[in-house]
């Protein structure tokens, strides 16, 4: 009778489908003997794999009856369907789940405006998370977005006094937030974001264009990075397809499929660099003419889960492309409005809030815009 109430409390879900309660699970599984904690887990509505990974935690919990931070680990695992397929992985997922908690500590500390906790990525080395979902190339980051011939520049005719906040979602001129999975493909997300936004608001429709036109036809490294420049010039030279006509597989198998794209059905008239730490001009640019890719340093956003970020990066690094879509205040706090690639459930609905006017996570280094006339 236990077992089943706990069951029925548990299997309670809110909107996204994740669990409502989960700070106090372990805590119900530890009561129990091995095998009523066996028959628990199997009676959750979740994946096989991921009764396997909490059987396997179950027993090294053993070994931490009373530690907090693996209570929080056992409620990671529910919360977001963890994989892991032996007690090795256990063990070190869970050496990575305490160093993650060290780090939301110290970042919740110096950003007290954002929200940090364990999200599906925390559970991921630094070099793990470098490696999938912030790789983008900058050998050299001057030439990050290349000069072209087919440069001009920002805003060149109608020029307007920017107001204190616009979103291009309100005008149904972003498209639906994507997910990039395992694969280093930021820049692909990015680039191709900006060219349905600006198809949108120059020809009036919306639809998903094709990313994986981008990582497989453009002079990139697929799932290892590429640069955002060499993903707009090509479709300045070439054009680009729907989603539906060269579907998105990257993702699936971190493989890169051959170069073979369906019928053009917009293209680009330009592409720029524009200039850096100049926060102002990039609001104009956002306002003036539509979304622009941006490049940041991506580390507070693996366990990022709301509110504006203020990250000091210190150097010049950015490892991450995304689509800045707007900008807005919260209390007289300035951010720019920010499209991720890692699905829904990252931040705030896909999305992420960065500071403006500070260079907060390096955002005001490099910025490109694109022109369909």
């Amino acid at each position: 009778m236990k077992t089943a109430l706990i069951t029925s409390v548990f299997v309670l879900v809110n909107a996204y489908g994740l669990f409502i309660d989960q700070k106090f699970e372990w805590k119900k599984v530890k009561s129990l003997d091995g095998k009523k904690a066996d028959e628990w887990i199997d009676g959750l509505t979740v994946t096989e794999a991921t009764k396997t990974a909490l059987k396997l935690a179950t027993k090294l919990g053993e070994k931490f009856n009373e530690d907090e931070d693996f209570g929080k680990f056992y409620d990671h695992i529910l919360k977001f369907n963890k994989n892991y397929g032996s007690e090795a992985e256990v063990a070190h997922r869970f050496e990575v789940i305490k160093s993650s908690l060290r780090d939301i500590e110290k970042y919740q500390h110096a950003n007290p405006e954002a929200k940090y906790g364990l999200t599906a990525l925390s559970d991921l080395t630094k070099e793990e998370f470098h490696k999938h979902y912030a790789n983008l190339q900058k050998k050299d980051l001057e030439a990050l977005f290349p000069k072209n011939k087919n440069n001009r520049p920002t805003n060149s005719s109608k020029k307007l006094l920017a107001p204190d906040s616009h979103d291009w979602r309100a005008e149904g001129k972003v498209s639906g937030v994507k997910d990039q999975k395992q694969c280093g493909s930021c820049y692909a997300f990015a680039s191709v974001g900006a060219i349905e936004s600006m198809h949108a608001i120059r020809r009036g429709d919306l639809f998903d264009l094709s990313v994986q036109q981008a990582i497989s036809c453009s002079d990139n490294s697929g799932c290892g990075g590429g640069n955002p420049g060499t993903v707009l010039q090509y479709f300045v030279d070439n054009g680009i397809t729907t989603w539906d006509s060269f579907p998105y597989t990257s993702g699936d198998d971190q493989q890169v499929p051959p170069c073979e794209p369906g019928d053009s059905v917009t293209q680009l008239d330009g592409m720029n660099q524009l200039n850096g730490n100049d926060e102002d001009g990039l609001k104009e640019s956002i306002f003036n003419n539509g979304p622009i890719v941006s490049t940041v340093d991506a580390s507070p956003l693996q366990h990022y889960e709301g509110g504006i970020i203020h990250y000091q990066v210190g150097s010049n690094n950015i490892n991450h492309a995304v689509l800045t879509v707007g900008y807005d205040n919260e209390n007289g706090d300035d951010y720019y409005l920010i499209k991720n690639s890692w699905g829904d459930g990252f931040g705030e609905g896909g999305y992420f809030r960065c500071g403006r006017n500070q260079n907060d996570m390096n955002i005001a280094l490099y910025n490109c815009a694109a022109y369909i006339n």
